[in-house]
C-alpha cells in the first residue's frame, strides 16, 4: 500500500519495489522511462510523486458530484488478498 501523498510526497523507486507485487527495479525503471510511471528528477535521484501516481493508478477514489464511478483500486487488491489466503 502507498503511504499518504502529505506525509511522503515522493517516493525513490526502491520504494515501490515492496508496494507493486512482482515489479522489479529495472521494470519501474523501464516503466518511468516509457511515462508509464510519472516521475521527478532531482539532480541524479529520481523520485515519484505519490499523489500522481495514486492518481494514475485510481488508487484514490474520484467524486463526481458525490458520485464515485469506480472503487479504488486498493479495495479490489485488500478482497483479492482476503479471497487468497481464506483458499
Amino acid at each position: 500500500m502507498l503511504p499518504d501523498p502529505v506525509d511522503r510526497p515522493l517516493l525513490r523507486i526502491d520504494e515501490l519495489v515492496g508496494v507493486i507485487p512482482g515489479m522489479k527495479r529495472t521494470a519501474i525503471y523501464d516503466a518511468v522511462r516509457r511515462g508509464d510511471i510519472p516521475s521527478i528528477r532531482v539532480g541524479s535521484r529520481l523520485f515519484i510523486p505519490n499523489a500522481a501516481l495514486r492518481r494514475a493508478w485510481m488508487l484514490d477514489p474520484v467524486e463526481l458530484d458525490g458520485f464515485s464511478p469506480a472503487p479504488p483500486v486498493e479495495a479490489e487488491l485488500d478482497r483479492a488478498r482476503r479471497k487468497r489466503g481464506a483458499a
